[in-house]
């Protein structure tokens, strides 16, 4: 029998972060269909790449969403309903991950990252600024810079600020709050993920590459987590990216609001104030909804077409 191939694509928009959620939501459904070829990888920094091959046959094609039931999918593969299955989804939920250790496997960790600014005294500011700046995604909103003045002041360390910092108001306002601070030259995408992953304190924005190496860090022993757009579980109740057991974390929630990029948004983002407030793991895990172990999802976007 001809095996079952997983192809891996990149979603819409898929960046690094997205990449990496895939590979091993995949390689996870990889172990369920006994023989399966997974291929598809378009991971040049960690060395992980793979061709694109043609899937004769029928194939199931999922090209969105974030509810993908791991067993109900094998089930299609494994009874032969479909021969291949061509994946471009989102899958960030925290039930879809293995353990934190394996998870960071898939992507091994570079010993030789050494900074000044990576130790205890500093915390790392991470900015998502570039086209979210935008009116792109209604759920990826930057966050206010006061966010990040107050959650450092409250920390009482030595802010390190990186991202995607450009030529625009915002970013500006971000150089001024942070002026004297260290700024980091704009390295390889590999290396920016290192030394997230290295820090020690943390600083998230709305980015799921911080996020991501923020979650893998062995270093990380305080992480901040702006529970705005994607991040916000009353916002995007289809994404799970609290982690609520792991108490390195501190959750600080924003209202629902979605992003349009429009002056009063914009002039937000600025303003003296921010409106937020840290709630507890206690209180995050209220705001979460669970789907129950073993429930096989409704498979969205999901199509079959005859090769």
């Amino acid at each position: 029998m001809t095996p079952r191939t997983i192809l891996l694509q990149n979603p819409p928009a898929g960046k690094l972060g997205n990449r990496m959620f895939q590979h091993v939501y995949l390689q996870r459904l990889q172990g369920l269909v006994p023989g399966a070829v997974l291929t598809g990888h378009q991971m040049p920094e960690f060395g992980l790449l793979s061709p694109a091959v043609p899937l004769p046959g029928r194939v199931l094609s999922i090209a969105g969403g974030h509810q993908h039931a791991l067993p109900y999918l094998a089930d299609l593969l494994n009874r032969g309903i479909y021969d291949h299955l061509n994946f471009r989804a989102f899958v960030q939920r925290m039930e879809f991950f293995p353990s934190r250790q394996q998870f960071a496997a898939c992507f091994p960790l570079r010993q030789e990252v050494s900074h000044p600014w990576l130790g205890e005294g500093f915390i790392t500011v991470h900015v998502r600024g570039a086209e979210v700046l935008a009116d792109r995604h209604a759920d990826y909103a930057p966050v206010p810079v006061d966010y990040y003045l107050r959650v450092v002041a409250q920390s009482g360390r030595t802010p390190v600020v990186m991202g995607q910092l450009g030529d625009d108001a915002y970013s500006e306002a971000i150089r001024r709050a942070f002026a004297g601070a260290y700024f980091p030259p704009r390295q390889s995408v590999r290396d920016d993920f290192e030394f997230i992953r290295h820090s020690h304190h943390i600083v998230c924005g709305v980015s799921t590459f911080c996020w991501l190496a923020a979650w893998l860090s062995d270093t990380a022993q305080t992480i901040h987590l702006p529970l705005r757009g994607l991040f916000n579980p009353l916002q995007r109740p289809d994404v799970d990216l609290l982690p609520l057991w792991d108490r390195r974390y501190r959750f600080h929630e924003f209202a629902v609001e979605k992003w349009r990029a429009t002056p009063e948004q914009m002039q937000a983002l600025t303003a003296a104030r921010a409106e937020f407030a840290e709630i507890s793991h206690e209180q995050a895990r209220l705001r979460v909804r669970y789907h129950g172990p073993g429930r096989l999802l409704e498979v969205p976007a999901a199509t079959a077409k005859a090769g």
